[in-house]
């Protein structure tokens, strides 16, 4: 039976490097200086310095660096440093990266940060850290990404570690384009609260939905909303039990400015059973609300992309 020597991990081999890197934790990597020079000013000045002589007198005994991160870090940022394949990174590891790459003046690793905090998959997984990480990296782009990504939350769900490494500015920010937001969601939906028989002109729109027509009127009046006074009967319906609807997502949009609150469930019940009595309409309410609450969520979303976001980062 052969067996297989297990192969010695990566930096860790002593064979190789003229250098030794050594973690908080005492793990010790076999690096080159001079490819640690390149992407490190740090590094690079630390090396032009005179090297104390080996403690036991061995002349050929590499020269011992000792950091205060961990191994687990290390790990990370020495494939970075080497040019190899990208590690395998999360959210967690961004700020601690970023950080060790301020702390070792390597511009170069930083700016590679970018593309990782761009990626869908980290945004979603917690936007609030990565809008934190991108301030403090500098990242524009990726803090503007992330900041529309919040607007699916209630305003700071929780907290998190990353904040620490930003301004407050940077976080008031984040929340007043949070405000602005829900101020211009608010008032795509916003309906008179004066009136019975009329949407504001900034709602008006509403109007030209496909669930508003003057075509094949039903019977159920008491079930309609009409634009306009009632007796001129202008031509434009709309289900009454909207209104409830749209004062709903109203609400909801002031504190989660989304267009994915148009389309909730729970806001869109009600609005399915007030048409369940009358036959005339239970058989296309519910592809009314489908149409009707794209609609909703499609004007809400292109109102909040005309929100500009501050970087401050």
């Amino acid at each position: 039976m052969s067996s297989t020597t297990p192969s010695v991990p990566a930096y860790r081999d002593p064979s190789v490097g003229d250098v030794i890197i050594r973690t908080s934790d005492q793990v010790e990597y076999h690096v080159q200086q001079r490819r640690l020079a390149d992407v490190s000013l740090l590094f690079a000045d630390m090396f032009t310095l005179p090297q104390p002589p080996p403690a036991d007198g061995a002349a050929n005994q590499k020269p011992i660096v000792d950091v205060s991160e961990s191994s687990a870090l290390w790990d990370k940022l020495l494939p970075l440093i080497h040019n190899d394949s990208e590690p395998r990174l999360n959210t967690n590891d961004f700020g601690d990266l970023l950080e060790a790459c301020r702390k070792y003046q390597a511009p170069g690793l930083q700016s590679r940060f970018r593309i990782h905090l761009l990626h869908l998959a980290h945004v979603d997984e917690n936007p609030f850290r990565v809008y934190a990480v991108a301030c403090f990296g500098g990242f524009e782009d990726a803090a503007s990404a992330a900041a529309r990504r919040t607007l699916r939350f209630p305003n700071f769900l929780a907290d998190v570690e990353e904040y620490a490494l930003v301004t407050g500015r940077a976080l008031y920010r984040l929340s007043d384009y949070r405000r602005r937001c829900g101020e211009a969601a608010g008032a795509v939906v916003t309906v008179d609260s004066d009136t019975s028989c009329g949407y504001s002109t900034k709602a008006k729109w509403l109007i030209d939905a496909n669930v508003v027509s003057s075509a094949n009127p039903c019977q159920c009046s008491n079930t309609w909303f009409y634009y306009g006074e009632p007796l001129e009967r202008a031509g434009f319906r709309i289900r009454h039990s909207w209104l409830g609807y749209l004062r709903d997502v109203k609400d909801i949009v002031a504190t989660v400015p989304s267009g994915d609150a148009a389309c909730s469930t729970s806001l869109l019940e009600p609005v399915m059973k007030a048409a369940e009595p009358y036959k005339c309409c239970a058989n296309k309410i519910g592809m009314e609300a489908l149409v009707f609450s794209g609609q909703v969520r499609a004007k809400i979303d292109d109102a909040i992309s005309e929100v500009p976001f501050v970087f401050e980062p």
